[in-house]
């Protein structure tokens, strides 16, 4: 009876045993096998099952054997045998997947497999866990879904806005061409007119220069004397001008950008002495608060040569305040320049502060430079000496004899001409400077409207736009199609990761069609011992602007991860229908956010009239629709 019991047993096991490995699964299908691939796991008439390479045929009782026959490993999709082969995992309630043949039974419940079924010849006991994933992969299509509609219509909307800007850029370029053309008739005849005025005052001086004897020789010899003088000084005031803006900038960044916590003594006593002269010097408080230092019209500048070259009263008088500028910029500079370069003498090189080494070694560059300049001018000083004799005794002539600094006596009439002269020049200016500055603003709006601006202009909705995000020590911002920053919360310091170039994917070719959601700034501050900064961004469907991660994948050259609706996908006519009647309220909050100047309740083949209604949820015809907050942004 127990001989017998033992068989039974011994017979029942052998039976689990080749049920458990059978080629089939539990719901009678072969195993590992995809439903759309069935058809091909059907023997022909004579049993035999053809590997999928056409190379060889096997008995199909062959298949799912756990030996390896086909080359292609077609003929083991449930077992591990080959080593090429797919398993098909069913996660009913779930997405299916592949897996490869090397995860079948090896003891470990793959994720690809929420249904457990790799595991089916081993003691390894695997969680169904496909209707609890399939639940929350439902739940993230809803809120993908949500995400898209009202990402979707936002989008919508910063198109209108885009259209509208565009409109009204182009407008006003046409307006401004339209002035541009109609100035080009009043300068012809205001250009006559001085033209005019000087062939009359030629003649004048020509009548007076035949009765005019020793004096006049004279004041032409003093006369080419200041021109010269006057000359040579504007450029020598405009060389130190110059340098002491340079100078001022380099310290501006040198205060921002240093680190306080090295407490390098000689970086202190710097910043501390610039400081000290920023409140006891005006010049250089001006130019370490203003952008524009030059308070002079450069449009009048060549106006105003032509008449103090004219005349030697307003020459001489130029020669002495351009001379005394010169001096007062150069005594600023000489004092920057003693601070900088005791700096450069004495700073800590062991601790490694970038701003300073930064500013120091500019300034040597700069000091190499102005030494050569510098050269240039003490050798013309020393030409113009004989030229500044004549000059000062000319002037000494007249202080002691009382002599008019004017050799002629014009009568009124004549007087009244050299006086229309210089009244229509200075018109004359003003009608370029009028078409100097409509010039630019033409320039400006072209630069603006003639660039890729994304899909129906929409990244001109955006346009200068800034989102920042704080990871770690600092803050990243990134202003649309201008640049991005890094902001030390050390220091305060400011780092250029570059301006906004063109749109791709980092690394794609010149020629390949513009990806609108991958943005690339480049040109950045360069790298101590490596490139120049460069931030990537990649832009992903988001209801707002919101950064998602910043990184840094290889040495200075930073990723970004950030949500927008530019890059939401475009939605049919039916779908803003249901995004507006779903999402209206959610968006009449969002939208002030994103600067939309109106909410739009028409469909995108009506952006030429982007002001219309608010919002309106979707609500039961018995009850009263709630009415938007806010009916203008």
């Amino acid at each position: 009876m127990s001989f017998l019991s033992s068989g039974f047993l011994a017979l029942l096991l052998l039976s689990t045993l080749n049920a458990k490995k059978s080629p089939l699964d539990q719901e009678g299908s072969l195993r590992g096998v995809a439903p759309e691939d069935l058809s091909k796991y059907k023997p022909d008439a004579q049993g035999l099952f053809f590997c999928f390479d056409g190379e060889k045929s096997i008995p199909f009782d062959r298949v799912n054997d756990d030996y390896c026959d086909c080359s292609d490993g077609s003929d083991e999709p449930g077992t591990s045998a080959c080593k090429n082969g797919r398993f098909y995992c069913k996660n009913i309630g779930h997405k299916p997947a592949y897996i490869n043949a090397d995860q079948v039974n090896d003891g470990v419940c793959d994720e690809e497999c929420c249904d457990g079924s790799d595991e089916w010849d081993t003691d390894t006991k695997c969680e169904n866990r496909c209707d609890k994933l399939g639940q929350i992969t439902k739940e993230l299509e809803k809120q993908k879904k949500k995400n898209e509609l009202v990402g979707g219509l936002l989008k919508h909307y910063l198109k209108l806005k885009a259209q509208k800007e565009f409109n009204t850029q182009s407008l006003e370029l046409a307006g401004k061409n339209k002035l541009r053309e109609d100035l080009d008739p009043k300068l012809s005849a205001q250009q006559n007119k001085v033209d005019d005025l000087k062939a009359q005052e030629t003649v004048i001086k020509e009548k007076h220069e035949k009765n005019s004897g020793k004096n006049k020789k004279k004041l032409d010899e003093a006369m080419k004397a200041a021109v010269t003088l006057r000359r040579f000084n504007l450029e020598l005031k405009d060389l130190y001008h110059d340098r002491l803006k340079v100078l001022t900038d380099l310290f501006k960044d040198l205060t921002t950008k240093y680190n306080p916590e090295f407490n390098d003594n000689a970086v202190l006593n710097a910043i501390k002495l610039y400081k000290r002269a920023l409140k006891n010097n005006a010049k250089i408080s001006i130019f370490a608060n203003y952008e524009k230092t030059d308070f002079e019209d450069e449009s009048n500048e060549d106006t105003m040569r032509e008449i103090e070259e004219k005349d030697y009263n307003m020459c001489s008088l130029s020669v002495k305040s351009y001379d005394e500028l010169s001096n007062e910029y150069k005594t600023d500079v000489e004092l920057l320049s003693k601070i900088m370069a005791d700096l450069e003498k004495d700073y800590n090189r062991n601790l490694h502060d970038l701003a300073v080494k930064a500013a120091t070694s500019e300034f040597l560059n700069l000091n190499e430079k102005w030494a050569e300049e510098n050269k240039k001018f003490n050798d013309q000083q020393k030409t113009n000496a004989p030229l500044k004799k004549v000059f000062e005794q000319y002037q000494k002539t007249i202080e002691d004899d009382g002599m008019s600094q004017q050799s002629y006596n014009y009568s009124p009439e004549e007087q009244n001409i050299i006086d229309s002269l210089n009244s229509e020049s200075i018109a004359l200016t003003s009608i370029k400077r009028q078409i100097s500055e409509i010039d630019e603003s033409i320039t400006n709006i072209k630069s603006i409207i003639d660039m890729d601006l994304g899909p129906d202009n929409i990244y001109l909705a955006v346009r200068n736009e800034c989102t920042s995000f704080q990871a770690a020590e600092y803050t990243y911002e990134l202003c649309f199609l201008a640049s991005a920053t890094q902001k030390s919360e050390k220091d305060n310091s400011n780092i250029a990761l570059g301006k906004f170039t063109e749109y791709g994917k980092l690394g794609s070719p010149p020629d390949e069609k513009p990806d609108y959601n991958n943005l690339k700034f480049l040109n950045g501050q360069h790298c101590w011992n490596g490139p120049e900064r460069s931030l990537h961004v990649i832009l992903e469907c988001g209801s707002e602007p919101k950064v998602l991660s910043v990184s840094e994948p290889e040495k200075c050259e930073y990723h970004m991860k950030m949500l927008s609706p530019l890059a939401c996908p475009d939605l049919t006519e039916e779908n803003l229908e249901i995004a507006k009647n779903l999402y209206g309220d959610q968006v009449n909050k969002i939208i002030p956010t994103l600067k939309l100047e109106a909410k739009n309740t028409q469909s995108s083949d009506s952006v030429a009239k982007p002001t219309t209604e608010p919002i309106k949820p979707k609500t039961d015809d018995n009850k009263e629709k709630k009415k938007s907050p806010r009916d203008e942004l």
